[in-house]
């Protein structure tokens, strides 16, 4: 199985073009597009209203995810389902790959220098030595740019 982790927008079609690219050429591998509602967001906030927030978080990573979906539905990928989850992106990402059975997860590396980026490059690299020490899984980070992805680890 195949774990994209997404946020939306033009970067993360990229990735996810990707991953859809790596199950068609698995032949119709199982891929599950992955989305963290991260309620870090909340910590710098005075909002009395966490739980309609995290509702609403919750509600665009559903929208984002299915999205995708039906994008590799449309390139003709049958076995293609999403998850979302609400919580840290670190956590929730390694609690839930260990426990999937997901042999792959493909991450996006981030594109230009903006202030809305999750990770910095050198903080993606190490995040990713994380998951695949953590978990198992291996992990190919896509290159929005380009098209292409790299084994983080070289193994």
């Amino acid at each position: 199985m195949i774990v994209c982790a997404t946020r939306g927008g033009e970067a993360s079609r990229a990735v996810e073009d990707f991953a859809i690219q790596l199950a068609l050429e698995a032949n119709d591998e199982e891929l599950v597009f992955f989305y963290v509602a991260d309620c870090d967001v909340l910590a710098s906030t005075t909002d009395t209203r966490p739980h309609d927030i995290n509702h609403d978080l919750t509600r665009l990573g559903e929208f984002i995810v299915i999205i995708a979906q039906e994008r590799a539905q449309a390139a003709g990928l049958t076995n293609a389902h999403w998850i979302v989850r609400l919580g840290l992106v670190r956590e929730e990402m390694i609690s839930y790959l260990q426990g999937s059975g997901a042999d792959r997860l493909v991450l996006g590396r981030p594109v230009g220098k903006g202030g809305d980026q999750v990770f910095s490059d050198r903080g993606l690299d190490q995040f990713a030595m994380q998951i695949e020490a953590e978990t198992g899984v291996k992990v190919l980070l896509a290159d929005p740019t380009t098209g292409g992805g790299i084994d983080v680890t070289g193994k």
